[in-house]
């Protein structure tokens, strides 16, 4: 893979952000992501991220938004909390640390799968 997610610190916030890459030429994997059951496993992984965390925060509302060329487009991780993709780059909106980690939870799985159908990947 040719991207490196990360959490970068907000002073003033108070709070770890994901910075997490688009991969390059990711809109090309998107039908065979989806063909392949992908959407499927990626909804599968934010309800058992909720269950998980349960007994922790409480169960988290997590919602997944899905654009048929572009794949994931937006992660809604309660009433506020929430990441969007815009113009090919994640933007968050009102994410602090534990938000952003259940945000970097699926968007990693989510990308791993995809990488796998970006034809100059395999």
């Amino acid at each position: 893979m040719n991207f490196l997610p990360n959490l970068v610190w907000i002073e003033h916030r108070g709070a770890f952000i994901p910075n997490i890459p688009v991969p390059k030429n990711w809109k090309l994997g998107v039908p065979e992501f989806y063909k392949h059951g992908g959407r499927e496993e990626t909804e599968e992984d934010a309800r058992n991220l909720a269950d998980s965390l349960e007994t922790i925060t409480g169960k988290p509302e997590i919602r997944l938004k899905w654009a048929e060329d572009e794949g994931l487009s937006a992660i809604s991780l309660g009433t506020h909390p929430a990441m969007y993709l815009q113009k090919g780059r994640w933007v968050e909106h009102n994410l602090g640390t534990p938000y952003s980690l259940m945000g970097m939870v699926i968007l990693l799985n989510y990308y791993k799968r995809l990488y796998n159908h970006i034809p100059e990947q395999q």
